[in-house]
């Protein structure tokens, strides 16, 4: 069990929070810190060496990542447009600055889903799922992917305007699943994600990989929204069991909730392919050693939908084995990333100003000595 003094260690020299205390077990076992890597000790430290951020913006900004990628001969969704309000417009150059634009537009063509997702998203916050437009003499209802059914205005409320600083939405084909992914997921949204690292000589490899499954009245399938994560064996693509982030990962799942269907065990097919295509893209992202490939399974095949540089990495490291024992943040060190040791020095390295903070407050401990009345 873990001590007060061994809890300080990890979270003050790993950077550990109380949540990823409990999720790795390093409650149950204080030798497990060594084992496994903080997300903050990974933000603000490992990954800094493994790239440069000026290369990240193609990856952030979601409508200039399928305009390069595309441009690249890589599958991704079709981008019907961009609602922005100074110079939005569709992809046939009309303007697309309101949702009174989205309403005109949805009358003439005949789009039948659609997807909404901000420019530069995050964790699939504020991205709309419309999985049929019901057009009617009364006028256009959204039957949304959770259920619900909203007017084009009804979408307002769900959308961040100015998400992280930037006005825009990306008007997006909806990516139906391939009819494995589908009858797993029980209609549910699901994914995968792939880790590539480029090598100091330059070649890219897979690192990990999991796989994502949401539940039928979910938008997307993310971790903190507590959909299932599974381990993919890279090799095979043979599933692992699911966790999810509800329970911090303590009950694992051998079959989907909702669709019955066993997870741990199963193959996912084209796999090969779905790597194929995650290499394909860190081969032509120049500037980035590390990202992970958001990839969907579709009937024409797999279509990449975005890669991310700070991605969740409690996603990997949840069903067992850490970054640091597992060698995949040795990978990392060759390149030039500073692993997390336990160690005073380690945070001193890491910690901006760390230095001058110790010694203002050492300054101030003496003052108030000084100021002790003598006995």
């Amino acid at each position: 069990m873990l001590t007060r003094r061994q809890e300080r260690e990890a979270r003050s020299r790993h950077w550990f929070t109380s949540d990823e205390i409990e999720m790795y077990r390093i409650n149950l076992d204080p030798d497990r810190t060594r084992d496994f890597l903080s997300f903050e000790a990974w933000s603000r430290v490992v990954r800094r060496p493994l790239g440069e951020n000026r290369w990240r913006d193609v990856l952030d900004n979601k409508w200039t990542f399928g305009k390069v990628f595309r441009d690249l001969g890589l599958p991704v969704p079709r981008d019907y447009g961009l609602l922005e309000p100074i110079s939005g417009s569709f992809e046939d150059g009309t303007t697309f600055r309101s949702l009174d634009d989205l309403a005109a537009w949805l009358r003439v063509e005949a789009v039948s889903s659609f997807v909404l997702k901000p420019v530069l998203g995050w964790a699939s916050k504020g991205v709309i799922v419309v999985d049929e437009v019901e057009r009617g003499p009364d006028g256009t209802l959204l039957r949304l992917a959770d259920g619900r059914v909203v007017t084009v205005e009804g979408l307002r409320p769900l959308m961040m305007e100015g998400f992280r600083g930037v006005p825009g939405y990306i008007l997006q084909e909806r990516l139906w699943l391939h009819r494995w992914v589908s009858d797993l997921s029980g209609g549910g949204p699901a994914g995968f994600r792939i880790v590539t690292l480029r090598t100091k000589a330059g070649a890219c490899e897979p690192v990990c990989a999991v796989m994502r499954v949401g539940f039928p009245d979910q938008m997307s399938e993310t971790f903190a929204t507590g959909s299932l994560v599974m381990p993919v064996d890279l090799a095979t693509g043979e599933l692992g069991p699911g966790l999810t982030s509800k329970d911090l990962g303590a009950t694992r799942y051998e079959h989907h909730p909702a669709s019955g269907r066993a997870l741990e065990g199963a193959v996912v097919p084209d796999w090969s392919a779905i790597v194929q295509l995650a290499l394909r893209a860190a081969e032509r992202q120049p500037g980035l050693a590390c990202v992970c490939w958001d990839v969907l399974l579709t009937p024409g095949g797999p279509v990449l939908l975005e890669g991310n540089v700070g991605f969740q990495i409690q996603t990997f490291q949840i069903h067992g084995r850490g970054f640091l024992a597992d060698g995949t943040a040795q990978r990392w060190a060759e390149l030039g990333s500073d692993l997390p040791d336990g160690s005073r020095a380690w945070v001193r390295r890491n910690t901006p100003g760390l230095a001058k903070r110790v010694v203002r407050a050492a300054s101030r401990a003496s003052r108030r000595v000084r100021r002790l009345p003598s006995r």
